[in-house]
């Protein structure tokens, strides 16, 4: 009853501009009616339905607003049970919209086919400027999915890998992508799978790279090893300003390392 309310207030009220219903769990009926009040008010630029249990059907629903959206800049529909048909309907819905800049779908249930279909618009939408799929389980396909459109992708600013299970081999497919874009600032991998191999890769991807700016790395297994490469590469790197190593198992070796880096590049953080 209190979101049929709203819903209706949604559809007269065009002043408001933020609406964030996180963590009340309406489910797709409830998605389905602000759904149906945002087709009637274009004026929403932020919307926030974290935590909702939405589904495929309530995100079928809210893809079809962000298709005709012209207001609409940032959407979040993290920790939901959203599958491959929702992800693609969103990845349908971007290759219309112009709007958006950050979307978040962080631990939903989205596989292969909904992860590739997110990544696929990357090579066409030119506003996309954040996309967060943190806790997606990416299997190889994806990732040369994801390699291959980031060498060509228009917009993308930052991407969050987070909780995602990459691996070093993961990353060594990724190398090409990144390194061919020139967009991509900011690259979170934290909480994956990486050890002294991916660091490797890494070390190799800061040396090519020449836009990223923030690296996340935290809670991998880089090591002390691993930590060095990085940062002999970061001596060379003028563009990097922020690399978070945290958790990593690193100890003492690589204090004298990461000292010297810092009397060498001035940059970071």
């Amino acid at each position: 009853r209190g979101l049929e309310m709203l819903s209706h207030i949604l559809k007269i009220n065009t002043t408001l501009k933020k609406v964030g219903l996180t963590y009340n769990s309406f489910g797709d009926l409830g998605a389905k009616h602000l759904s149906a009040a945002f087709k009637r008010n274009d004026h929403i630029s932020k919307l926030d339905l974290e935590a909702n249990d939405i589904r495929d059907e309530g995100a079928k629903a809210i893809a079809e607003v962000l298709r005709r959206s012209r207001s609409l800049v940032s959407l979040s529909l993290k920790e939901n049970e959203i599958g491959d048909v929702g992800a693609c309907a969103f990845g349908v819905a971007l290759k219309h919209n112009c709007s958006l800049k950050k979307l978040k779908l962080d631990n939903n249930n989205i596989q292969r086919t909904g992860a590739i279909s997110l990544f696929e618009v990357l090579k066409i939408n030119h506003t996309l400027e954040n996309l967060s799929l943190a806790g997606t389980q990416l299997d190889p396909q994806a990732v040369e999915a994801l390699s291959d459109c980031l060498t060509s992708a228009l917009a993308l600013k930052k991407l969050d890998l987070s909780f995602c299970e990459v691996s070093d081999k993961d990353l060594e497919v990724l190398l090409p992508g990144v390194v061919k874009n020139c967009v991509l600032v900011e690259l979170e991998l934290g909480y994956n799978n990486l050890h002294f191999a991916g660091a490797s890769v890494f070390a190799k991807m800061i040396g090519q790279h020449r836009s990223l700016q923030s690296v996340d790395l935290r809670f991998n297994h880089i090591g002390d090893q691993g930590a060095s490469q990085i940062l002999t590469a970061l001596k060379e790197n003028e563009v990097v300003t922020s690399v978070d190593l945290g958790d990593n198992d690193i100890e003492g070796a690589c204090v004298a390392d990461l000292m010297e880096l810092l009397k060498s590049n001035q940059m970071i953080e």
